[in-house]
This record gives structure tokens, sequence and C-alpha cells, in this order.
């Protein structure tokens, strides 16, 4: 693990993250010693004593954790490494959907299968019955839809976020756009963060997510692992539920979430990032009353 960061993670800029003149970027710099990357760790058992470590190499850090802790807590570690690396390089090439956080936290929650998480009815199955049609919330619960769309050609990705409340008034919406190229699966994983992110610093409670993508809906919930890219994305999603405990998300058809479909396909051709308010477009109101006149339709 430690030689495949050393070989193709940390790229040979000559500068740090800290844009400091200390000279080319290290390995152990970059992942641990780095005051960017400090507050990663700060739930790692070892911390204080990696401090004390006279280390400048990441392998010896590495080989010292195997030596004195038991096997989760190394594969932990290494896992967090990763997640530093990771965050560090998105940021580094200009990634805003990336954000920091507690690394550490993150990783036990993936190692747990988000066995940590209460969730509410958030089952990702199937229904026996065909949902056809967008349904409202119960009372007290904020419905959030969230769709993601790519444009290959361009390298960019977007999200349409449209949150609404139980008698189907839009709350608020979302087009965010995103540079990069990346894989269908962490972009529908970016919508779901971003939907959710968006709710709580608005001061919003009780969320029911949905989602047309099943796959990532699954990978959310625990039901499903990987260990693919979009992990780190899933890992940033279970970090926010375990600290919201009223949220659940759920798989529907794309018949169901019309609305966040068509915010994310008119969101792939905007330069930035819009958030909406009332009065709404024209375009978003017609859609989102659709859903409402639509309601309920079940076979």
């Amino acid at each position: 693990m430690s030689k495949q960061i050393d070989d193709s993670a940390i790229p040979s800029q000559q500068f740090c993250f800290e844009k400091s003149k200390e000279g080319p970027e290290t390995v152990d710099h970059a992942l641990w010693r780095c005051k960017c990357v400090k507050p990663e760790w700060i739930q790692c058992p070892l911390f204080s004593d990696l401090n004390k470590l006279k280390i400048d190499d990441f392998h010896e850090r590495v080989s010292w954790v195997a030596s004195v802790a038991n096997s989760e807590t190394l594969i932990n570690f290494i896992i967090t490494a990763w997640l530093v690396w990771n965050n560090r390089n998105q940021s580094l090439f200009g990634d805003k959907a990336k954000c920091w956080g507690d690394s550490w936290s993150k990783a036990t929650l993936f190692l747990s299968g988000g066995k940590t998480i209460e969730r509410q009815n958030n089952s990702s199955a199937l229904p026996s019955h065909v949902i056809k049609n967008w349904s409202p919330p119960s009372f007290g619960t904020i419905k959030i839809n969230v769709d993601a769309a790519l444009d290959v050609g361009r390298n960019r990705f977007s999200a349409g976020i449209v949150i609404r409340d139980s008698s189907g008034r839009i709350l608020k919406a979302a087009a965010l756009v995103f540079k990069g190229r990346t894989s269908v699966d962490i972009a529908e994983a970016k919508a779901i963060y971003e939907g959710i992110l968006l709710a709580t610093t608005s001061g919003l409670q009780s969320l029911s997510i949905e989602s047309d993508s099943l796959n990532v809906v699954r990978l959310c919930n625990g039901e499903i692992s990987t260990r693919n890219d979009v992990f780190n994305v899933i890992c940033d999603i279970q970090f926010l539920l375990s600290r919201e405990r009223k949220i659940s998300i759920s798989y529907i058809p794309r018949s169901c979430n019309m609305v966040a479909h068509e915010v994310a396909r008119r969101a792939i051709g905007l330069e930035n990032s819009v958030i909406m308010y009332d009065p709404y477009p024209i375009w978003l109101q017609k859609v989102a009353l659709s859903d409402v006149l639509s309601f309920p339709c079940v076979e």
C-alpha cells in the first residue's frame, strides 16, 4: 500500500499543499506532517505517539503502526492515508466538490459497513408494486430529489438537487457544476452528498433523500461494499449520516425523479453552479407542479 502511494499518489510539483518554500513535497509531509492534514488524523488512537516519532519516511510510519497495533487499526490507518491522499490531490487539482473532514472517522465508518448509522426505514430494495410517479414526504419530513449528468466530451459533470416539503412546495434547488472526468457512480454519489449538505446547512431536518441510482443508494446504506474510487464519496456521505440521525436514502425509478433529472440536465450547460430560491424558474415550477398533479399513481 505505501509502495503504491510512493509511486503514484504524490505529484512531483516543487511545492507542498501549504504553498510553503520548504522544497519538494515528501510523502510523509503530504500524508502526515502538513498542518493541513493533521485534523484528518486527530481521532487515530495512535495520534499522539505518531507525532512524537522522529520519522521522516511514511513507509517507516506505516511499519511502526504495523508493529504496535492490531490489524483493524493498521487497515484503518492505511485507508485514512488513502483518503488524505485523495482529498489532497483533488484539492490541488481544483476539484471543488471535495471537502475535508475527519478522515479517520470516515475510514472507521466504511470498515464497519455503515453499521453505526441509524437508518430509518431506508431499505433500498425495489418495492413489490411499481411506483410510477413522485410522492410527497409525510408531514414534518423534507424530501430531497437528486440526480447527476455527465459531459464526457468537456470533462465535467453536474448535480441537480430539489428540496420539497410535504405539500410539494419547493424550498430550495441547486444546479451544481463540477470539472473533471469521473464515473457515473461517483457523479450520482456526489449528487447525494451535495443534497444532504445543502439541506443540513440550510437548517433542515428529517430528510428523505431519493436517487434513481440503485447501486449508489445501496452503497450509501451499507448493503453492498466497493473498492472503487466511489468509496471516498460514500465515506463522506456516511460521515454526514452519522452526524445527522434523521436521514434516509432511498431508490426511486427515473419516472419519479424527473425534476432532479431536469435540473441536472440543464446544469451541465452552465459555467458556474447556481443555488435557486423563490421565485423559481418557470421550467422548474412546471416540472414540480406536474409531480404534484400526478400523485398518487401506483399500480
